[in-house]
Order: structure tokens, then sequence, then C-alpha cells
């Protein structure tokens, strides 16, 4: 053995506890680099599908609104609320307030 490897050895020895907690130390150190990169990692993922779920619902947007004539909403009001769409159509014809605010000439159709 050479005379470096042979003082490391003796001062190993001697300072046992010391190796020891340095050991320990470069472990946990390491640990929380490996628990850091994971966590980032995993933030990365939940961004990536809440960008596509937010994707995904402005795509389905624009349908979910067309731009109709008064007419036109009639006739769509009056085919949902024949298939059973809740909330379109009251009893007296007039327009439910939860409806969004949809302008329908209640002129065009009567229910009753």
């Amino acid at each position: 053995m050479s005379n470096w490897s042979s003082a490391w050895l003796c001062w190993i020895y001697r300072h046992e506890t010391l190796a020891s907690a340095f050991l320990a130390l470069i472990a946990a150190g390491l640990t929380i680099l490996v628990l850091v990169r994971q966590i980032r990692q995993s933030d990365r993922q939940h961004k990536l599908e809440r960008q596509k779920k937010l994707e995904a619902a402005r795509a389905v947007v624009p349908f979910l609104d067309p731009n109709l004539t008064p007419p036109e909403r009639s006739v769509a009001m009056l085919e949902g609320w024949i298939l059973g769409v809740p909330g379109l159509i009251r009893d007296d014809g007039e327009e439910r307030p939860g409806s969004g605010g949809n302008s329908c000439n209640h002129k065009l159709f009567r229910l009753h």
C-alpha cells in the first residue's frame, strides 16, 4: 500500500464516527436531489395534463354558443325542449334566466 492510502485508512479508523457522518451527509444530499427531481417531473406532468384538458375545453367552447339568428335560436330551444333539455322554456313560454340569456322570439312558437 502506498503511504497516501494507508494514511487515509488510519484517519478513517481513528475517526470512524466522523467518517460515517460524512457518508451519511453525502447519502442524504443525493436522496434530496433525487426527490427534488421526481417532484419537478411530477409537476411538469400535472401541468401538461392540465394544459391538455384546458385545450380540449377551449376546442369545445365555440360549439356551445353558436351564432344563431333569433328564429334559429327559437327552433333550437324548441327542439331542446322536445328532447328533454331542462331549463330552457317555462310553461308560460318565457325563457328561464338560467338559460344563458339567449334571445328567443317567443311569438314564433307557443308550446300550449
